[in-house]
């Protein structure tokens, strides 16, 4: 289990870098959703010619974010079919670019909304119920509940892996599903455990991409501004958004193979 991470890492950077080059690719869409967020470096770059610079700003706006929805789901998909193979233990583990990870995705979409509304809506609306009626027995009662729920959450994680498996929905809408998998307690939170420092890593740089990126959020008014200061923000957005795909995929693989490793391949359901 401890050689998941480095197996990772070493499949998914050879994927890339073998013909086709996947990370062209993504690095190319990174940089077009970066571009995207930046009306006015595309102003000072004479891509579009406004008048109107609050209309000019809605309208890229909207774009950027049809085009950040569009690709978010793209890599959903995406990584599905990354833990089908995974799954498979095949050589190669990052699929052509095509538009299959759409069809995967919204295959499983309804099974993601189901899962969603049971573990975050409900429990939130029970919390800020218990809250609302201000009884000391129910706050008291729910803050271990809650501990509770939390250690929980983590087995969810292996519901979009029993639908990779053979992209089917069959069995995903038991309520009992997650319990099937407590018995994977100990390598799920070794994982998570080893994850940690790549995400705290992450959450710095994301966090420090978006605290360099504040003062031209800040001034939505201003057309000209200087070429590199631009230039490092749109350098760091892509670098940012480079990071969190290769760690989804990363994270993605690992799952797939704790899952394939426990033996629960064939006793999910």
């Amino acid at each position: 289990m401890s050689n998941y991470i480095s197996e990772g890492l070493d499949k998914i950077f050879k994927d890339e870098y073998a013909p086709p080059i996947h990370s062209l690719t993504l690095v190319i869409l990174c940089a077009i959703i970066a571009v995207s967020l930046y009306p006015e470096m595309l102003v000072k770059m004479d891509m579009f010619q406004y008048q109107d610079y609050k209309t000019y700003h809605d309208v890229t706006n909207t774009i950027s974010s049809v085009a950040l929805i569009l690709f978010n789901i793209y890599i959903a998909g995406y990584n599905l079919i990354i833990i089908n193979r995974s799954l498979k233990n095949e050589a190669t583990i990052l699929p052509d670019i095509d538009n299959a990870p759409y069809k995967v995705f919204f295959n499983y979409f309804p099974a993601q909304v189901y899962w969603f509304i049971y573990y975050a809506i409900i429990p939130c609306a029970l919390c800020a119920g218990i809250f609302y009626l201000r009884n000391t027995f129910y706050v008291y009662t729910a803050i271990p509940v809650a501990l509770l729920f939390l250690l929980f959450v983590p087995f969810l994680s292996f519901i979009p892996v029993c639908y990779a498996k053979n992209f089917d929905k069959k069995g995903l809408f038991d309520i009992r599903l997650p319990f099937r998998f407590i018995k994977m307690k100990k390598e799920l939170y070794k994982l998570i455990i080893q994850f940690a420092p790549l995400w705290f890593l992450a959450a710095i740089f994301v966090f420090l991409t978006y605290y360099t990126n504040l003062p031209s959020k800040m001034q939505s008014n201003v057309t000209i501004v200087e070429d590199f200061f631009y230039q490092k923000l749109f350098v760091m957005d892509v670098l940012s958004a480079y990071l969190e795909i290769i760690l989804t995929f990363l994270w993605s693989y690992c799952i797939a193979r704790v899952f394939a490793g426990t033996g629960a391949a064939g006793t999910e359901r």
